[in-house]
């Protein structure tokens, strides 16, 4: 059955079926999104093939998997299901296999007959072909990350004649086309949000050192790099609904001036990189001094952008995330000061955030300082100003941050210092299994699903990190519609606040300045 012949041996497998998807397609992702839903009993388990856990994947399903990519035509997809008992099946019968599953059985039995399962892998074929283009239609032109580089033919990789792409064409070849609908209509239905940000990279030239920049010096990374990549990162999560625009990006000879107008120089700065004693106290820059130099406030009641991100040094002085809402007025008291943090941010007449990203990390880091923006506001809303299980047990946003190490009959999804799976902070490796709800997340606000095995392989490696911070995100309820006064997209409130608060005031909330707060 296709993929068999490339399998000389399968390991062992869980009773369920292993729905194989390309993680690095748009569309695919789109697709697994709509299984998972369709998937009320709990047979199949979606992931993508590159992160795929040991059993069922082997080295030689793996080569299978990376050869399919190579051997279709441009931009190919690749689906594989490894159904109990090792037998594998791809391309068009793949799919059918998955609609039997969720509830098409009898059109997806009689579409495996001849001549039509031969028709189904034709037309598995075209969408293979032309995935790109049907992503643009059917998403209204959400991005396919790792479409445009390889669009052309990869060196030393001989592109096959149409028919051999047969049995490992596109993800998504569902007969005519009705599951692709399926797929997309969650993006469709949430819709996306635009968000321009300004991005400002304090990356000051060292005149005593050749000219370098600091981060040249220093060997750290590159902002813009790193810019696109959170952008993407933030993009995929968000199902397409973040849809990050950097419609400014400044590269500033400067060191930022703290709030109690100190400002490093570089002859100070490096003096201080030798010997961290010599740290300037207190550490805490001024955010309004940076929207007095670039005219942030101006740009921010025009609507021309929504949020500014910073790059800079350690000792540069910003958190990881700021925000300021108009008259700090939020809907319920908080006496977390964590969750609000408004500083000497200018009221701007919208809400503002501001991201504090360090060039010396990375992409990882990046990611998982806007994840703690999540727990904030979502802290702030869903979870009724309170993050504390003993307080409010019952609170849906509390449930969701569930570990097995204190609830060990309730993991759910974690929080951005671990996983269901977690021991310990930043436990991101850790291969221990748990029993985990997180999957049933995907189907919010139905929650009710099994429970599935988690480990560090779920997201995988060799970046765990990184995704880990993705699988986080990416569990987030992004579903139509409302649950308990609230919206089941929790991005809305993640991005878009003050429409998200204005269209459907937080339930019982009512705003009052913040009692507590970081300033």
């Amino acid at each position: 059955m296709g993929a068999a012949a490339c399998l000389p041996e399968m390991g062992a497998v869980e009773p369920r079926s292993w729905v194989l998807i390309d993680g690095d397609c748009g569309l695919c992702r789109r697709f697994g999104e709509w299984v998972r839903r369709r998937d009320r009993r709990g047979l199949l388990a979606v992931t993508p093939y590159q992160r795929a856990p040991s059993p069922p994947m082997t080295p030689a399903l793996r080569r299978c998997c990376r050869r399919a990519l190579h051997v279709v035509a441009p931009g190919g997809r690749v689906l594989h299901v490894v159904a109990p008992g090792g037998r594998v099946l791809r391309g068009g019968r793949a799919a059918l296999f998955v609609l039997e599953r969720t509830g098409w059985g009898g059109a997806a039995r009689l579409l495996t007959m001849p001549p039509l399962v031969w028709a189904v892998e034709v037309v598995y074929l075209l969408v293979a072909w032309r995935h790109g283009w049907l992503a643009g239609v059917l998403l209204r032109g959400t991005p396919d990350p790792g479409v445009a580089g390889r669009q052309k033919e990869e060196p030393g990789v001989r592109t096959r004649r149409w028919w051999s792409a047969l049995p490992a064409g596109g993800a998504l070849a569902l007969v005519c086309g009705s599951v692709l609908a399926a797929g997309a209509s969650q993006a469709e239905t949430i819709g996306s949000r635009r968000i321009n940000v300004m991005v400002i990279s304090y990356d000051p030239i060292l005149r005593t050192r050749d000219g370098q920049r600091l981060t040249q010096y220093m060997k750290w990374n590159d902002a813009r790099a790193m810019t696109d990549a959170v952008v993407d990162a933030l993009r995929e999560a968000s199902g397409g609904y973040a849809g990050y625009h950097v419609v400014d990006f400044r590269t500033v000879d400067a060191y930022p001036v703290k709030r109690d107008g100190y400002q490093y120089d570089e002859r100070s700065f490096l003096d201080m990189w030798t010997d961290r004693d010599r740290a300037h106290q207190p550490d805490t820059v001024s955010y309004s001094a940076i929207f007095r130099r670039f005219g942030i406030e101006r740009k921010v009641r025009r609507g021309e952008i929504q949020e500014v991100w910073l790059w800079g040094a350690p000792y540069f002085g910003w958190d990881e995330y700021a925000m300021k809402i108009p008259g700090d007025r939020i809907f319920y008291p908080t006496d977390n000061p964590w969750f609000y943090r408004p500083y000497d941010i200018p009221d701007c007449g919208r809400t503002v955030w501001v991201m504090g990203f360090n060039y010396e990390r990375g992409v990882a880091e990046a990611v998982h300082s806007f994840g703690h923006r999540v727990e904030g506001i979502l802290s702030l809303t869903v979870g009724r100003g309170i993050w504390d299980d003993k307080r409010t047990p019952d609170n849906i946003w509390n449930r969701f941050t569930h570990q097995a190490k204190t609830f060990a009959d309730d993991a759910q999804v974690g929080n951005v210092h671990g996983g269901p799976n977690a021991e310990e902070g930043y436990d991101y490796a850790q291969k221990r299994t748990a029993m985990s709800g997180a999957d049933n997340w995907l189907r919010y606000p139905d929650i009710s699903g099994p429970k599935q095995p988690v480990s560090s392989e779920t997201w995988g490696g060799p970046d765990y990190h990184l995704n880990y911070m993705k699988w986080w995100l990416g569990h987030l309820p992004k579903a139509p519609g409302v649950t308990d006064g609230f919206y089941n997209n929790w991005w809305r409130y993640v991005v878009d606040y003050d429409a998200a608060v204005r269209a459907l005031p937080p339930p019982g909330g009512r705003p009052a300045p913040a009692n507590s707060a970081m300033r």
